[in-house]
């Protein structure tokens, strides 16, 4: 059952879906029916965050009502909004303010609140760390020391590149192993080949833009602007003519959009480069690749090899020539899964791949400054394992 929010004070009535560039902030609870009460998980979810709303969405293990109060800002007023009674609740704010720090608390009938605090992104915004990680959602203790240093890093937000859910038990795999970090950090992932077997599983645990692809599934394929970043998060569970039919013209349209952002990725799950256990992904080079070229894409970011690959910046598979913008592609995809040695890698280290790490888990870090993305893979201890910038394009 899922319960629509009432709101009083200055927001208005939230929506269920996002449109165009727009990100929402979401939290999602899962409620202790046994003794007295306490948060299953003991924490909340930021699914996602702009600078002047937010919305939350939570769930309670039985149907109750719950009140959600948010306070902050420049005149300090409470704002409230109350959900009917339901187990899926889903809630709104609007006309906040950038750059600025909100407490909220949730209250649900019988249960224990919850309190955390989140700061919504300045507009604009002059810096922006990002954290990118995949092939995560085995539970292990891999994954956890990982989610411990992408804690560290402090990211405004975090990309995933697939296989979040290896199993049916996302608070095991997904809800526990990033509990410090979800309360205030807004997620956005790619479907994973895993993925697709927990597809509503997968789907319950955030709310996506809606801006996919005409014809196609929402929240499989979409975009979202960042500051001086756009972010498009294809699916690359797709043969040939949904590639070439259904996402490229979608793909082509959103990079191409003007006016252009300073920066553009690409997130999908299978890389169309790699030299681990898996073949690279042909209809990916034949279908995508010459549309990112086209566009003008800065970085790919992959997963699928549970292993970090970096190459030099490639057009149409080949060294860029001298005086030419290539793309760069990472494979980052040792988020927690067993890792994956580089199989396929000959005697000789072909000259397309600067860098890989086989033997470690670690995560991309990526900052936003006006003049290059500075890019960084951290191990799970949190020493660099390798460090490369993409400077900003010229102004055409």
């Amino acid at each position: 059952m899922e319960a629509e929010a009432r709101t009083s004070g200055s927001e208005t009535a939230p929506t269920t879906r996002l449109g165009g560039a727009g990100l929402w902030l979401g939290i999602a609870l899962a409620l202790c029916a046994c003794g007295s009460p306490t948060l299953q998980d003991e924490t909340a979810r930021v699914l996602a965050l702009e600078p002047e709303r937010l919305r939350l969405g939570f769930r309670t293990d039985r149907p109750t009502s719950c009140e959600i109060s948010l306070q902050g800002g420049p005149d300090a007023t409470p704002r409230q909004a109350v959900t009917p009674t339901g187990t899926r609740h889903r809630a709104g704010f609007e006309g906040l303010s950038p750059g600025t720090t909100y407490d909220y608390r949730i209250a649900c009938e019988g249960l224990a609140p919850f309190e955390h605090a989140v700061r919504t992104p300045a507009d604009p915004e002059p810096a922006l760390r990002i954290a990118v990680l995949g092939d995560s959602g085995k539970g292990s203790r891999g994954q956890n020391q990982l989610a411990r240093a992408v804690e560290a890093a402090e990211p405004g937000i975090v990309l995933h590149t697939g296989d979040l859910l290896y199993e049916a038990d996302e608070r095991r795999v997904y809800v526990r192993p990033y509990a410090a970090l979800l309360p205030d950090t807004p997620l956005f992932p790619a479907m994973g080949n895993h993925d697709v077997e927990f597809w509503d599983r997968f789907i319950g645990l955030f709310e996506l833009p809606d801006n996919g692809p005409p014809r196609m599934t929402p929240g499989r394929s979409y975009w979202l602007d960042r500051g001086d970043v756009r972010v498009v998060v294809i699916d690359s569970n797709h043969g040939p003519k949904s590639l070439r039919y259904e996402i490229g013209p979608w793909l082509r349209e959103v990079l191409m959009a003007e006016p252009a952002p300073r920066f553009k990725l690409l997130v999908m799950h299978h890389p169309p480069y790699t030299w681990g256990r898996h073949e690279p992904i042909l209809p990916l080079q034949d279908e995508i690749v010459p549309l990112l070229e086209e566009a003008g894409v800065d970085l790919v970011l992959s997963g699928h090899d549970h292993n970090y690959q970096r190459t030099a910046p490639l057009l149409g598979g080949a060294l860029a020539p001298a005086g030419e913008r290539g793309i760069v592609y990472v494979v980052t995809g040792a988020g927690g899964g067993d890792l994956y040695e580089m199989e396929r890698l000959p005697a000789q280290k072909p000259e397309t791949l600067v860098a890989y790490h086989d033997d470690g888990y670690s995560f991309t870090q990526i900052d936003v400054t006006p003049d290059a993305l500075l890019v960084e893979q951290v191990s799970a201890g949190g020493s660099v394992l390798d460090r490369f910038e993409i400077p900003a394009r010229a102004a055409p």
